[in-house]
């Protein structure tokens, strides 16, 4: 299905709701855009990314799932999983997987947390406590089934030198990245509010050494950067202006720093995202 015209937005929808949707589109528009970007906001325009985004989640939902073993839940914090299962499908780094735990389930939308190499697919995931998935699929053993689709999306982050952003488990996407070899010539930063919500920090530090930096807003160490990472993208003298920038978190967390880039002089073109919620 082709993609509506939507101007020079860059973002991969996966888990929004019609409400949110709408009303990420509206404030971008509204707050964010600059004189310079082209982009014609009409309710027509509205109306093709609703009904578009509607007709994709449909036909993920559409897509046949295939069941597979769990080889390891692994408890990362009280709320965060790193889940493994059988990989029946080789895929790209930074794609997507759909996920139930029933054949017959609505399924959930998931970035690919393992490299391209890996003998297994991993998802990484916090649990909602009124969601309809990850609390008893943060319950799986090994061996147990759950229920996957074939891979797809396009957050590829294909173009370097790029700054790669994520807060919390937008982490996720830039993992399966760098395990995959994908990490030349790049900048990770990752936000989070607690120390222990840098997951997988050790394993992308010793890949990337000073290119990562961390950014806590509630705790400290000698290798986290106190504050919000907003703040640093603020005030840094240290960012690049034709580099391609991949954001990956919440909703608001991709629309504060859009609007931050934008008023540094990066090109609305040049940045690209994926939301998390």
């Amino acid at each position: 299905m082709a993609v509506p015209d939507i101007g020079n937005s860059h973002f991969c929808f996966y888990n929004f709701e019609c409400q949110d949707f709408c009303l990420l589109f509206t404030r971008i528009t509204v707050e964010q855009m600059t004189n310079s970007t082209v982009f014609q906001f009409t309710k027509q325009n509205l109306a093709n990314i609703v009904s578009y985004k509607i007709e994709l989640m449909n036909q993920h939902k559409r897509k046949e799932l295939q069941a597979v073993k769990v080889i390891s839940n692994d408890l990362l914090t009280d709320d965060v999983h790193y889940i493994s299962v059988e990989k029946p499908f080789d895929f790209k780094a930074g794609q997507v997987v759909a996920i139930a735990m029933h054949a017959d389930d609505e399924p959930r939308l998931y970035s690919i947390a393992s490299g391209i190499n890996k003998q297994h697919l991993s998802i990484l995931f916090d649990v909602k406590p009124d969601g309809e998935l990850t609390p008893p699929l943060s319950l799986v053993q090994p061996n147990d089934t759950v229920y996957i689709s074939e891979p797809f999306g396009k957050f590829l982050c294909l173009e370097q030198p790029a700054t790669w952003i994520a807060t919390g488990t937008g982490i996720a996407p830039f993992i399966s990245l760098v395990e995959s070899a994908r990490a030349e010539n790049i900048h990770l930063l990752h936000g989070a509010r607690t120390l222990d919500k840098f997951f997988f920090q050790d394993y992308l530090e010793a890949q990337l050494g000073h290119n990562y930096l961390r950014f806590c807003t509630t705790e400290s160490n000698e290798k986290t950067i106190a504050g919000r990472l907003t703040s640093y993208l603020e005030n840094t003298e240290n960012l690049p202006t034709d580099n391609k920038y991949y954001l990956c978190g919440s909703s608001q967390m991709v629309i504060d720093v859009r609007e931050i880039l934008i008023a540094r002089g990066i090109a609305f073109d040049n940045i690209i995202a994926e939301i998390y919620f």
